[in-house]
């Protein structure tokens, strides 16, 4: 008899935790972004459409200045060139790089350009004018010719715009360049109130994030996402929080971006009087939580809407560890963190005992 009512107890424990391994969150893959919702296909050869009236042009990570490249003639001129009806003229240029880019970081812009003399020599120009001072050169031997200007430092302004031209010595003495300006996205910063930014970092209680955020476009919205490192997989993967903190599953992995948007989000805040700096404080009860490596990240969005991102955790920088005494358990003990699941739990182990 004792054996059957161990048997039994160990079947109702078997069958719980399959119930809850199946339900046990995986990290999947969310999809990528393109473009635009259109199939669409710039063509150098005239087919009665323009892919530039459709789409968002902005949301793409490279761009010539919301034009197809390659030209396309149904949409008129070509990348700035002397009047392009048939987009088959001498002397035109075009200029792809990135639309938006974050402070002080590094861009390639690629210049192409039907020139009617060669040798020539392409010029990558500091500004909107033709007299603007020349940043970058490159000879072109034949008519058409094509060119990429690696590793271009931007502004270390968050919210500036940085203007660049391309032309050629000859095109030049014709009035004919492409401009483009890029966005800066807003400088974003994170730290702990209170806590060193480098080395090993250990924490308990109630700690505060600081996410500081600037822009030339004032400062918008801020928030903060938790992430926790798996020790099976040596990984940061997202916690939930979007559950009340009393819950078994508060900041547990049982988070899934996919189905439940925002579930490892700890705050946001948003301003309506756009400053061009300022600062979001959260409060984060790390009692709540696990003694395991955090990873802390802040997003910092401008009037433009432009964003930027830091990281408190990553490891490249520091590591972010929680140390609490009595800290609560939460994913090794998945089986028992339903209030529902003890009782029916204990009422079983008492009628078979």
């Amino acid at each position: 008899m004792f054996r059957i009512k161990n048997l039994f107890l160990l079947i109702f424990v078997i069958l719980v935790s399959l119930f809850y391994i199946k339900n046990i969150d995986a990290d999947v893959c969310i999809g990528s972004q393109i473009c635009s919702n259109y199939n669409v296909s710039c063509n150098s050869v005239g087919d009665g459409f323009c892919p530039e009236n459709y789409g968002n042009w902005n949301a793409c990570e490279l761009q010539s200045y919301g034009k197809c490249y390659p030209c396309d003639p149904d949409c008129g001129t070509c990348g700035g060139g002397g009047g392009c009806p048939t987009c088959n003229p001498n002397e035109t240029i075009q200029m792809l790089t990135q639309s938006e880019a974050d402070p002080c970081s590094n861009i390639d812009i690629l210049v192409t350009a039907e020139l009617s003399t060669t040798p020539d020599t392409l010029e990558i120009l500091d500004g909107v004018d033709l007299t603007s001072p020349v940043l970058y050169t490159d000879t072109c031997d034949t008519i058409s010719c094509s060119r990429t200007f690696s590793n271009h430092p931007v502004s270390c302004v968050g919210g500036d715009d940085e203007c660049l031209s391309a032309t050629s010595t000859d095109l030049k003495t014709r009035g004919i360049k492409v401009t483009k300006c890029i966005e800066i996205n807003p400088e974003v910063t994170a730290s702990l109130i209170g806590y060193p930014t480098t080395g090993t970092i250990v924490v308990s209680g109630n700690i505060q994030i600081n996410t500081n955020v600037k822009s030339l476009q004032g400062v918008k919205r801020g928030s903060v996402y938790i992430y926790k490192k798996d020790p099976l997989t040596n990984e940061f993967r997202p916690v939930k929080f979007n559950t009340n903190s009393n819950n078994g599953d508060y900041c547990s992995f049982r988070c899934d971006p996919l189905t439940q948007p925002n579930c490892n989000l700890l705050g946001i805040q948003e301003i309506f009087t756009l400053p061009q700096n300022y600062d979001f404080i959260s409060n984060f009860d790390t009692t709540k939580c696990d003694n395991k490596e955090f990873k802390i990240e802040v997003f910092g969005y401008d009037g433009r809407e432009n964003f930027n991102r830091d990281d408190i955790g990553d490891e490249s920088e520091f590591v972010f560890t929680i140390d609490n005494p009595n800290p609560p358990c939460i994913d090794e003990c998945i089986i028992f963190n339903s209030k529902l699941l003890n009782t029916v739990y204990f009422k079983i182990k008492s009628w078979i005992v």
